[in-house]
């Protein structure tokens, strides 16, 4: 199944494909998000955790307050993950 960008008059992309509909995180650094579809994904954050914008992730505590918001996987401090990327990337669990 392939799922396209679409963009809206804001010129923000938008995911058609499903959103989460809850993450639980996992101190070992893993999401696991059902969907909208029923679909569960695993989806591993270790990879991102170096880049700048993750950083903040790297402390347990704040990783575990992942929430959806919107759709969107989110913690404090203004950081989110994409649910093309949590999806795309996501083993099935």
């Amino acid at each position: 199944m392939e799922y396209v960008v679409k963009w809206e008059a804001a010129d923000r992309p938008r995911f058609s494909g499903p959103s989460p509909s809850w993450p639980a995180p996992s101190p070992d650094y893993f999401i696991v998000a059902e969907f909208e579809t029923g679909e569960v994904r695993r989806f591993d954050m270790r990879p991102f955790l170096d880049f700048p914008a993750f950083a903040a992730l790297k402390e347990p505590a704040q990783f575990m307050r992942a929430r959806v918001e919107h759709g969107v996987v989110v913690w404090a401090e203004d950081i989110d993950l994409a649910p093309d990327t949590l999806y795309r990337r996501g083993q099935p669990a």
